[in-house]
């Protein structure tokens, strides 16, 4: 689970670097978001 999440956070990374070449902080905001609502879908599924 912890290879599947890195590999997440380094796709929304990508992402934003790619789409947020006007205003950074907002993507980097908007893949924040989705990577603690990911989170905390995936963080029943651990334990």
């Amino acid at each position: 689970m912890a290879v599947l999440m890195t590999l997440l956070a380094i796709s929304f990374v990508n992402l934003g670097l790619a789409f947020g070449g006007r205003n950074p902080r907002l993507h980097l905001f908007i893949a924040g978001g989705c990577l603690m609502g990911l989170g905390l879908m995936i963080y029943p599924l651990e334990f």
